[in-house]
């Protein structure tokens, strides 16, 4: 049950990173709104790490409150679905440096193709907190993991706490979440002899 809970789990999650990166898309490349800057004749870039975020905090007087929230907050908070989706969506264990390196890469991915179809600026900046974000949404991942294992441990063993204590005279035993393994030849012969044993010492 378990192991369709998790098949379950991880091709909705595949479905929503579709979503996801199809709306990031958009939105960097079609949207005049948020992403799509036209009327560029000459590759633009910011090569200056902390450049772009320095003069936003510099001068945020001169920016709008939605303009500073997109390009800091923004840059940040539109990644970290990332780290959130990516080990669900895989199944394996998904370390720090994989959700890293894949979040800089699509991050990459994206500033290279606004420079050289002059739609936006490749900015270092827009690396730097594409990346923090997805390693933020990372972090969200391993709290709420570890929430959720603590969760079923609890659940589990109450339920292991809750079967009666004659199981272990049975030759059955518990297993790690609480349920009853069958007995193996061994354990029945075990418990046999003990049986034989007891009943020999009332006689």
């Amino acid at each position: 049950m378990e192991l369709i809970t998790r098949k379950r789990l991880s091709g909705v999650s595949a479905l929503v990173f579709i979503v996801y990166i199809s709306l990031v898309i958009y939105f960097v490349f079609f949207s005049d709104h948020y992403g799509r800057v036209t009327g560029f004749t000459e590759f633009r870039y910011n090569l200056t790490p902390f450049a772009e975020i320095n003069r936003y905090l510099t001068y945020q007087e001169s920016f709008t409150f939605e303009n500073l929230i997109t390009n800091l907050a923004g840059n940040i908070l539109v990644f970290a679905p990332m780290g959130i989706l990516i080990p669900i969506i895989r199944r394996k264990k998904t370390g720090f440096f994989y959700v890293f390196f894949l979040t800089l890469l699509f991050s990459l991915f994206i500033e290279t193709v606004q420079l050289f179809t002059k739609v936006g600026v490749f900015d270092v900046d827009d690396l730097i907190m594409n990346t923090v974000g997805g390693v933020l949404g990372y972090i969200v991942f391993l709290i709420a993991r570890a929430y959720y294992r603590h969760r079923d441990r609890i659940r589990y063993g109450q339920k292991a706490a809750d079967v009666p204590i004659k199981v272990k005279n049975s030759g059955y035993t518990l297993g790690k979440t609480g349920g009853v393994k069958q007995p193996t030849a061994k354990t029945f012969r075990r418990s046999a002899s003990k049986y034989k044993e007891v009943n020999g010492r009332k006689r």
